[in-house]
């Protein structure tokens, strides 16, 4: 097999290998699906923390509710505590009305008694000065005997009449008195009642002071979750635009890849350009082949530079181009730097822009000169220098 034969089959049997390395690229995480992936990690935290804090809004409802339950109760309990003492001071008033009535019918009553007990006395003195109807009053008095025995009999009946008055005083005195007792004990058990209503009707104060304490405390509480909950979906809404912003990243890259930076990228080294894209090889062991890309001159040891990011699908030593280095950028869009004396990367390895992937040196070059960089769409070769910012 010639020279010529052998290489050709070396480049088929290459890129025959790239096309495999694309197709296995193609199902893999990307970096930008590396970021979703964290993305999607915290909203799936987001929304935990989110269901976490409103099953706490849900008990603070639930507590909410109970509270208010208490609260109505208690407030039925002071309205019929308030109906309670209102009609128990109406008839303690009442109570103090009859009262004043009954001790002013006693005094009444004390005074007609005394009047009458007076004019009594009165009678009897008189009718004991004109002394019992004998024979010296019958003798003396102008009147006859008859008239002087009516007058006594007269007599002794008013006196028993004014002594049955005083005793119905004497005893509707009692019955007063008796009254007036009854009406004050009444009176000292109604303003009891009152004094423990008023004291029970306290306490309800106190319980529902202590209750809405309670609610104003679930309350602020529940603020907080929610608070909470409304900070966490303005996150998680943020997340979901940097997900969606990242998918359309992803999508372009995809579609577009390093054309993106077309004209825009910056060198992978920094040197001269020994062949260009075209050009037929002078020397070395691919002698008149056509340059699939271009090669750089460069001093030994020069860091190489990935011109844009992608993940590494290659980076291992390859025969006929010594280490080499291939890079999916998407967009079907790939890298190929070889000639490496050093590689910094392996496969499977997400790269930025910029990124040192490995170095120049004398062993790399020794059967050709300079770094070999090639860019290709699929299995299409595209000029470097129409994609690089060449100085």
């Amino acid at each position: 097999m010639s020279i010529r034969a052998w290489t050709s089959l070396r480049f088929i049997l290459f890129f025959l290998c790239l096309a495999l390395w694309q197709g296995e690229c193609w199902g893999e995480i990307t970096a930008s699906s590396d970021e979703q992936g964290k993305v999607k990690i915290h909203i799936g935290q987001l929304q935990h923390d989110i269901r976490v804090q409103l099953d706490k809004i849900e008990e603070k409802n639930a507590a909410e509710r109970e509270v208010f339950d208490q609260l109505d109760e208690i407030n039925q309990k002071l309205a019929r505590q308030k109906e309670k003492t209102t009609a128990l001071q109406r008839r303690l008033t009442e109570q103090e009305k009859l009262l004043q009535d009954l001790k002013a019918k006693a005094e009444l009553a004390e005074e007609k008694r005394s009047e009458l007990q007076g004019h009594m006395l009165k009678r009897l003195r008189s009718f004991y000065m004109m002394g019992k109807v004998g024979m010296l009053n019958v003798t003396f008095s102008k009147k006859t005997l008859p008239e002087l025995m009516l007058f006594s009999d007269a007599f002794a009946n008013l006196v028993a009449y004014d002594r049955n008055i005083v005793l119905q005083y004497r005893a509707a005195m009692n019955e007063l008195e008796q009254a007036v007792l009854s009406r004050e004990l009444e009176k000292s058990l109604l303003e009891e009642l009152v004094r423990q209503a008023d004291e029970e009707k306290q306490v309800l104060f106190v319980l529902r002071s202590e209750q809405k304490q309670v609610l104003d405390a679930i309350k602020q509480e529940k603020n907080v979750c929610q608070l909470a909950v409304d900070e966490m979906r303005k996150a998680e809404q943020e997340l979901y635009d940097d997900l969606l912003r990242l998918r359309i990243e992803e999508k372009l890259d995809k579609e577009q890849g390093l054309l993106l930076g077309k004209g825009r990228l910056a060198s992978p080294v920094t040197g001269t350009v020994l062949y260009r894209f075209g050009d037929t090889i002078q020397e070395g062991v691919r002698r008149g082949e056509t340059m699939q890309g271009i090669t750089v001159v460069i001093e030994p040891g020069t860091p190489v530079h990935a011109v844009y990011k992608g993940k590494v699908v290659f980076a291992d030593y390859k025969r006929g181009y010594g280490n080499a280095v291939i890079i999916d950028h998407g967009g079907k869009y790939f890298t190929v730097t070889a000639r490496l004396d050093e590689i910094f990367v392996h496969a499977g390895d997400t790269v930025e822009q910029d990124q040192e992937i490995g170095s120049s040196g004398d062993v790399a070059t020794l059967y050709e000169p300079g770094v070999y960089f090639e860019i290709r769409h699929g299995r299409t070769p595209l000029d470097p220098l129409e994609w690089l910012q060449i100085d």
